[in-house]
C-alpha cells in the first residue's frame, strides 16, 4: 500500500494510484534518476552478526543507527594502559563497512565508547567488526573469528508535522515538509506536486525555505540551486493558484538525500 501526505482540500485516502503525468507540464516528468549510492571500502570478509561473540559485548546496538548513536564496546581483557583512559585521539579497535565518521575513546582499560557522526546513508546496513591485527595489553591477538555486529539506518522519509488533512485552505497553500535526513534540493521541485484527488491532474510546486513563524505568507521563493546541503525542512507552494472547490493530495515522490542520493522507498 502506498501512503500519501495529504494537504489542501483533502480527505485521507488509503490508496492513491499515480497515473501517467499530464502532458501540459512535460518539464516536470519524468523526474531525474537518483545518483548512485555512496559505498566505499565494503568489507567482503566472512562476518558473523553476534554482538556478544568472542567474549566481547556491545551496548547500544539494538536501536537503528543514527548520527549521535553511542556504542559501548567491552573486551574480555585489558586493551590499553591506564594512561590511555579518557584520552582523545585513540585509534578505534572497531572498523565499519561502509566507512563512516566515528569517534572512539577508552573509558576503562577494557571498555570504550564509539560515537557515530553524520553523514549516514539512508536505509544502509553497516557492519562493525574488530580491526584486523588488534591486540590486547599483553600483545596477544584477540581470537574472535568473524565477530561483528550489524546496524541499519532508517530509510529516508517525510517526518509528519501534524499538517494532515484540511477542509478549507486558500488557493495557494504553503505546506511544510520535514525529512529525517538532509535532502538534495537541486531537483526537489520535480519530486513534489499537488494532485487532484478525482482527475489525477498534477499541479507543479515551488520550494520555499522555512522562515520565522508568522512570516510564512510573505516569505520569498529561494532558488534551490543556491542552498546548502544541510536542509531537512522547507515549504512547498503551487506555482499557480489551485482551482477552488476541489480536493488535492500533496505527493512527495523520488526526492533524494543530499549525501548518498538515496530516494524515498515509496511515494508519500
Amino acid at each position: 500500500m502506498r501512503g500519501f501526505l495529504v494537504a489542501g482540500f483533502a480527505i485521507v485516502c488509503p490508496l492513491l494510484a499515480l497515473e501517467p503525468p499530464s502532458q501540459s507540464r512535460p518539464s516536470l516528468w519524468p523526474r531525474p534518476s537518483p545518483q548512485p549510492t555512496i559505498r566505499q571500502d565494503v568489507d567482503k570478509r566472512p562476518f558473523t552478526n553476534d554482538p556478544t561473540g568472542g567474549g566481547l559485548s556491545v551496548d547500544g546496538a539494538e536501536e537503528p543507527l543514527r548520527p549521535g548513536t553511542l556504542l559501548t564496546v567491552a573486551f574480555p581483557t585489558a586493551m590499553v594502559p591506564p594512561d590511555r583512559i579518557d584520552v582523545e585521539g585513540s585509534e578505534s579497535p572497531i572498523e565499519v563497512s561502509p566507512s563512516l565518521d566515528a569517534h572512539f575513546i577508552w573509558r576503562t582499560q577494557s571498555q570504550g565508547e564509539l560515537m557515530v557522526k553524520a553523514p549516514l546513508i539512508p536505509g544502509e546496513s553497516y557492519r562493525f567488526r574488530l580491526r584486523e591485527g588488534t591486540r590486547d595489553l599483553s600483545g596477544n591477538s584477540l581470537q574472535v573469528g568473524a565477530w561483528g555486529f550489524e546496524m541499519t539506518t532508517p530509510p529516508l522519509r517525510v517526518v509528519e508535522e501534524g499538517y494532515g488533512e484540511r477542509d478549507s485552505l486558500n488557493a495557494s497553500p504553503q505546506v511544510p515538509l520535514e525529512f529525517n535526513y538532509p535532502v538534495r534540493l537541486a531537483d526537489a521541485a520535480n519530486c513534489v506536486w499537488f494532485q487532484d484527488r478525482v482527475t489525477r491532474e498534477k499541479f507543479p510546486a515551488e520550494i520555499l525555505l522555512n522562515v520565522a513563524e508568522g512570516k510564512t505568507d510573505d516569505a520569498q521563493v529561494v532558488e534551490a540551486k543556491e542552498t546548502a546541503n544541510e536542509i531537512t525542512a522547507f515549504r512547498v507552494r503551487p506555482l499557480q493558484s489551485l482551482p477552488v472547490a476541489r480536493r488535492y493530495d500533496l505527493v512527495v515522490d523520488g526526492i533524494c538525500d543530499a549525501y548518498a542520493g538515496r530516494s524515498l522507498r515509496y511515494p508519500q
